[in-house]
């Protein structure tokens, strides 16, 4: 469009010089083949790069800063440093001798001056070019300087290897603070930061979090040790919330009002060891990994520290894939956002850098397909209709989708309906395997998402059936539930003919029991009757003799024979 030629070849990165032939894919990958020297690919990164080949002096980046706009230094594993002006390339000049010494740290105070960290002193640079290197010489307790850090007050703290912290005042005036004689928890300085209520935030390596009130009388520390996941610290970062996040090689720890929060891979992050974090202006906090560069969402990091939430979810870990050129980033090495709002992160390959408001986004929707499907031992061909017989214990389907710009960033779930409520997540997995599967119509879906998380929603399918046993089809079931109705009927039948048998013997019975009850009622009634005569003839005889006995008394002399008859 610019009608301008960029050329292509062994210099800038292209294994052979000699190209044979050039393709265009879907996704804008554009491949070459070369002269005996393979197949290569050029993509649209989401990172671009400085690197050895753009310049700079080694592979190893230790330290940038940005020291005007569009201008970097960036200091290298080799001693030297280079400038960065215009995304040109050049060796920054000193005049003082470091002795090759490892480069930590490079910082530009509030008065123009480039402060240079190294195991050789501090290197301080004047706007107007002097040089002063503060060392173990001019009275520093130490040479070994990790880095430094300007206070709210202009105050230089310099966080040193084995000596704690040393504060040098406007006037540079020195004085040390370390493990003897204050309250610092350890001398191995790894991060200085400062937060919105101007305390001074110290990362050490052995030692956990101090927190130090550099306003009040003394030197008041607060150390947070067994409560942080490690006790090495690699950096901090407080935002305008004045939540403060410590890095550490197991994870980031949430710091608040002195509560400590917790969270790990376990709870979403994509590693533990997290380097440095730096946020844009889009809600993102990004981090830097030996894995690539992590970006996780601020408001759902911070719900998670506020146990609103309990797992992270929005997180995604750029690399290779995405245009960095190497994607271990430097440990105890710092990021930085430039004015610009561009995120640039030192490598073990170089400086790679991002444009967090002009990301590439790969839109198009990777295809997917079902390789095939295995029953037990036999490969089942999935072009025509599918008929499982019964018995068939193992069933392995394989799929897959194509993404050429980050296949291993492609994001692959299925489900079995008629078998599984929910999608499963492959996790990077091309296959699956279900087993003992009754007996019914089956479909099994595949969806995938490309590096971007863009889906495939419809994904694709594939139908088939489990037949049944001959006991389990539906004429089986008609015919067992007439035989058994009939059973059942036949059953019926033959017990109400035994019931009635029983009834007729049972009428009979009772027939005859009451005609003998009645016999014996006509006899108990006979009886009755002549008990009843007699009770009244005794009765009439009582009677009788009670008078017989009222003559006999005047009858003293004479004998008189009484016959009584009863008839």
């Amino acid at each position: 469009k610019t009608k301008e030629f960029e050329v292509l070849n062994e210099k800038n990165g292209l294994p052979h010089k000699n190209i044979q032939d050039i393709l265009l894919d879907m996704e804008g990958n554009l491949w070459f083949t070369t002269y005996r020297a393979g197949l290569g690919r050029i993509q649209e990164g989401k990172f671009s790069n400085f690197t050895m080949h753009s310049g700079l002096a080694s592979k190893a980046i230790s330290a940038i800063h940005e020291v005007g706009k569009n201008e970097y230094l960036v200091a290298t594993d080799v001693g030297i440093i280079n400038k960065i002006n215009q995304d040109k390339i050049s060796k920054f000049d000193f005049q003082t001798n470091l002795h090759n010494a490892r480069l930590k740290h490079i910082n530009k105070d509030s008065k123009g001056n480039i402060l240079i960290s190294s195991y050789a002193g501090l290197l301080m640079i004047s706007p107007d070019g002097t040089e002063t290197l503060h060392n173990k010489k001019s009275g520093l307790p130490s040479s070994q300087i990790r880095m430094t850090f300007e206070d709210h007050l202009g105050n230089i703290w310099i966080g040193t290897r084995v000596h704690g912290l040393i504060k040098m005042t406007p006037d540079k005036k020195i004085t040390v603070y370390n493990k003897e004689n204050s309250d610092l928890s350890s001398n191995f300085i790894m991060s200085i930061n400062q937060d919105n209520t101007n305390k001074l935030i110290i990362g050490t390596n052995d030692s956990g979090v101090n927190v130090i009130d550099i306003e009040q009388e003394g030197f008041s520390v607060t150390s947070y040790i067994h409560e942080l996941t490690s006790r090495l610290v690699f950096s901090t970062y407080t935002d305008k919330e004045n939540n403060t996040w410590i890095t550490t090689n197991t994870g980031l720890n949430h710091l608040k009002d002195g509560k400590i929060t917790h969270c790990k891979t376990k709870d979403g992050l994509l590693t533990g060891v997290c380097f440095d974090m730096i946020e844009d202006d889009n809600g993102y906090f990004w981090i830097s990994t030996s894995f690539g560069v992590m970006r996780v969402s601020k408001q759902e990091l911070n719900e998670f520290a506020a146990g609103k939430k309990d797992k992270i979810t929005s997180v995604k870990m750029f690399n290779k894939s995405d245009g960095m050129v190497g994607e271990e980033c430097t440990g105890a090495a710092f990021s930085i956002k430039t004015q610009g709002g561009i995120l640039m992160f030192p490598t073990l390959s170089g400086v790679t850098f991002i444009d967090p408001n002009n990301i590439p986004i790969n839109s198009v929707i990777p295809p997917i397909t079902i390789e095939k499907l295995v029953v037990d031992d036999t490969e089942i061909n999935i072009l025509d209709k599918i008929n499982i017989k019964p018995d068939k214990q193992r069933f392995t389907f394989y799929f897959t989708a194509l993404s050429l710009i980050a296949p291993q960033d492609i994001s692959l779930k299925y489900k079995l309906e008629g078998y599984d409520k929910d999608w499963t997540d492959s996790k990077g997995e091309r296959q699956t395997v279900y087993t003992g599967l009754p007996y019914g119509k089956y479909t099994f879906r595949v969806k995938a998402s490309n590096n971007d998380g863009i889906w495939n929603e419809e994904g694709e399918v594939l139908e088939f059936e489990v037949e049944p046993h001959f006991y389990q089809t539906i004429p089986f079931y008609v015919i067992s539930t007439i035989l058994l109705i009939l059973l059942i009927y036949g059953g019926y039948r033959y017990r109400m003919r035994s019931v009635e048998r029983e009834k007729a013997i049972l009428e009979k019975l009772i027939s005859e029991r009451t005609e003998e009850v009645h016999s014996q009622k006509n006899k108990i009634e006979e009886q009755n009757k002549r008990l009843e005569i007699a009770y009244n003839d005794v009765s009439t005889l009582s009677k009788i003799g009670k008078k017989l006995q009222q003559h006999l008394i005047h009858l003293n002399s004479t004998k008189y024979y009484i016959v009584v008859l009863i008839n």
